[in-house]
């Protein structure tokens, strides 16, 4: 079995990216660029409890002066409860969008149109196939593991509960990020100009 670390520097290899192999406290990471936007990978740990766990984390922080936002999360037993007691749950339509996904957004027209998307729609789909656990993409809200979005910006972040160890499954949250980012500068959504931002105090 191919281990994390030569997984991680072969996808790095394959999509001409930066791997940074950390210290024993720190995390690895991997740097990938796409048209002026940065794809970024690193994994951690988020105490929950008395237990840490693991996660497998994707960013891209961009500059926008759009208010749009979203969250797309795997649908499980505590949010079907929630979708019962009443909690602003989008429905998009499409019955294997709205059966397998939890949908969020300040938009409802905005994010079913995104999400009615073919190839940002069946991108997801095969994220919720190979997901054995909870799965969450956020843009502009606050994320599990928080954070603050200096003016003018905002962040794409998706987080795997989970140590993600195999080449197949970076590629395809790269390919999602992608077709995201794609849509989201079609639509007038984002800028693709340069951003630079310090991610130590901004994402982490």
């Amino acid at each position: 079995m191919i281990s994390q670390e030569k997984s991680w520097q072969q996808f790095a290899n394959e999509v001409q990216a930066t791997y940074d192999k950390r210290s024993f406290f720190g995390s690895d990471k991997i740097e990938a660029a796409f048209q002026n936007w940065k794809i970024i990978y690193d994994m951690g740990c988020i105490p929950v409890g008395c237990v840490l766990i693991p996660y497998t984390r994707i960013r891209t922080p961009f500059l926008t002066k759009a208010n749009f936002k979203f969250s797309i999360s795997k649908k499980n037993i505590f949010n079907k409860i929630a979708e019962k007691l009443g909690k602003s749950i989008i429905e998009i339509g499409e019955p294997h969008i709205d059966d397998n996904f939890m949908v969020k957004s300040n938009s409802a027209k905005k994010i079913s149109q995104m999400l009615s998307n073919e190839k940002i729609a069946d991108l997801a789909l095969r994220i919720h196939e190979k997901s054995y656990s909870d799965f969450e993409l956020s843009c502009g809200y606050k994320s599990s593991l928080g954070y603050n979005f200096p003016k003018n910006s905002k962040g794409l972040c998706l987080v795997i509960p989970f140590e993600v160890k195999d080449k197949e499954r970076l590629m395809l949250y790269y390919d999602f990020f992608k077709e995201v980012l794609t849509y989201l500068f079609e639509a007038g959504e984002i800028e693709d100009t340069v951003f630079d931002v310090n991610l130590k105090t901004w994402l982490n």
